[in-house]
């Protein structure tokens, strides 16, 4: 066995800088040698990853051996040797070089002050390179593995930083622990209930919180990789990454087919792309889930994977006020998420008309074209089974559901309840601004079904705010009006009428329709349910133990977090935990459900 491990491990050792996007030339990357960095420990290692991307032989057992260990340090534990060092003559050891080169890849940022991509990009990241298993391309980067000059630091100062340098921020090229395993607490979980996301593949720490993020994902291209030759008029740049991108995606399975023409695979390129990015956005905001999705597609993948969880964050409520403060620039709201994505669908139209023609043409003569019309029209039917999920009809009963006046009149009232705001107005937090939400949607969700099912066959306006409310509600956001008393009883008329459809559609009684809601609905609108303050504060915890804690024990407690945040109704039956993962995970559940209604 222990041979056979070893000699799997050639598969990580293999990993050496070399991928396929360094093909397309210096215009798409900066290529950086690198030397080997001691002094670092695997304090994480994703076992379940690393198999399903053919790293490690599924019989391998989840425990970091030190032929393993070895494997992950030689390959991933490095800097680069950037521009500071050259200009500054720093010499380094030859053994200490690494053979290869390794990317830092451009793409357009326009907050930065370099409008064009020329000059941005991973400013504290590297692509360690790519691995084909059973068909999939896996692409891997690390951050915090040096400072590059596609930092926004060396635009703004028009100087090259070196590594680690403590005046400089964002542009010191280096990553924390902390910021490391948060990104690994959330990624799972979304990952968990089905969200497309980059994963962490490891985690190697070294003194004083500095880290090394390992992160996998089948395509890393975002949408600024392919704004940036757009932005720049470059039809040459423009051709090649897009064939680049739909050539990965293909040889991956995710297009339906695999046609020969340009245009029918430019076709099929936009269709998928308004595809995705409705589905993606409609769910982001039903989820609450905010990951500053902009017109220039930086901080989102090209299938809308979510990536780089710096700003990512999961609301308990729908915090639609709320923006991220990003060195003076506020973010995109919740809610204007949506009117970005199709902005981007907009963006992809004016490069493909740019590949086809050589001419490239004004964004606005695309403003009104008939995929947009189709987005919106994607976006809107995503709505709408999403809220049919969390109802907690099955699939039968949302599809019989799903073009009804009663979801359609219900709808509008549940945004009305989303959208209220607390009378305390915007606000300052901790990364940025936010105007309080008042109503947990989620709670009544969850135990409207229950109380009907008990013979309350209405809720009176107060019994329904006592249920709905959130803690961030004061006495004056509360008050009974007209307007409220009518969204209170028109939501439960809609709903007893969504009910009763149900009932004659599957031929069954309106109790069983109810004991079946009561289910479904208690694991989907689970109350205690993560939150971006809640993995904060839970990794906070963690961290202060992990010196008792090895990379094993670590992956286990994760996957038992992840276990109790799985909103599947169909195959929710967390196994029982006991002795120290039972203790963390009841300090994590405490943590979760004080910080549920948070950002």
């Amino acid at each position: 066995m222990k041979r056979k491990q070893e000699k799997s491990y050639t598969k990580i050792r293999g990993i050496d800088g070399s991928h396929s996007l360094k093909d397309l030339g210096p215009a798409f990357s900066v290529e950086y040698p690198a030397r080997r960095r001691s002094g670092g420990n695997v304090a994480y290692f994703n076992f379940d990853l690393a198999t399903s991307m053919g790293l490690i032989p599924r019989e391998h057992p989840q425990e970091l051996t030190r032929e393993l260990e070895a494997a992950l340090l030689d390959t991933f534990a490095l800097v680069i040797i950037n521009e500071h060092d050259i200009e500054h003559q720093r010499h380094f050891p030859p053994e200490e070089i690494k053979p290869n080169t390794y990317m830092a890849t451009r793409y357009l940022q326009p907050q930065h002050q370099d409008k064009r991509g020329l000059n941005s990009g991973d400013g504290r990241s590297v692509w360690n390179g790519e691995i084909t298993h059973r068909g999939k391309t896996w692409d891997i980067s690390s951050r915090g593995t040096g400072a590059t000059r596609l930092s926004p630091a060396t635009t703004k100062y028009g100087r090259f930083f070196k590594t680690g340098d403590p005046s400089i921020s964002y542009g010191c090229g280096c990553a924390e622990t902390d910021e490391g395993f948060e990104s690994l607490f959330f990624s799972e979980v979304l990952h968990r209930n089905g969200l497309a996301t980059e994963r962490t593949l490891a985690i190697i720490s070294f003194r004083g919180n500095a880290a090394i993020v390992v992160r996998a994902y089948p395509n890393l291209i975002r949408p600024s990789h392919l704004f940036m030759p757009l932005k720049q008029g470059n039809h040459r740049m423009m051709t090649q990454i897009i064939d680049y991108y739909i050539a990965r995606e293909i040889s991956n399975g995710n297009y339906p087919r695999s046609p020969k023409r340009r245009d029918e695979r430019l076709t099929m390129f936009l269709d998928q792309a308004c595809a995705r990015f409705a589905r993606a956005t409609a769910q982001f905001e039903d989820d609450y889930i905010f990951c500053w999705l902009d017109w220039d597609g930086d901080n989102i993948l090209m299938d809308c994977g979510i990536i780089d969880y710096g700003s990512v964050r999961q609301f308990g409520l729908c915090h639609r006020g709320y923006r991220f403060d990003d060195d003076g620039k506020f973010s995109t709201s919740l809610t204007e998420q949506r009117y970005k994505a199709r902005y981007i669908v907009q963006s992809l139209l004016q490069a493909v008309a740019f590949v086809q023609s050589g001419t490239k043409r004004p964004i606005e003569n695309f403003a009104h074209h008939p995929l947009l019309r189709l987005f919106d029209r994607r976006y809107h039917q995503h709505r709408r089974e999403n809220l049919l999920h969390k109802l907690g009809f099955n699939l039968e009963q949302s599809t019989a559901l799903v073009g009804s006046a009663a979801l359609t009149h219900l709808l509008k009232h549940v945004a009305y309840f989303e959208h209220a705001q607390a009378s305390r107005g915007v606000h300052k937090v901790a990364d940025g601004i936010s105007h309080d939400a008042i109503f947990c949607l989620r709670d009544i969700l969850r135990e409207l079904p229950q109380l009907y099912l008990s013979g309350k066959m209405h809720l009176s306006a107060q019994e329904f705010i006592a249920i709905i409310r959130s803690s961030y509600a004061k006495s004056k956001d509360l008050l009974l009006n007209r307007y409220r008393r009518n969204n209170i009883n028109g939501f439960q008329a809609s709903y007893w009428k969504l009910v009763r459809m149900a009932a004659k559609t599957s031929n069954k009684s309106e109790q069983q329709v109810l004991l079946e809601l009561t289910m479904r609905s208690s694991i989907i609108n689970k109350a205690d349910r993560i939150t971006g303050d809640a993995i904060t504060v839970s990794v906070a915890r963690l961290l202060r133990g992990l010196s008792q804690l090895k990379p094993r024990d670590i992956h286990r407690i994760l996957k038992r977090f992840v276990d109790h945040q799985d909103l599947h109704p169909e195959k929710n039956s967390p196994l029982p935990i006991h002795g120290k993962d039972a203790q963390w995970l009841k300090q994590f559940s405490k943590i979760v459900h004080e910080l549920r209604e948070g950002t």
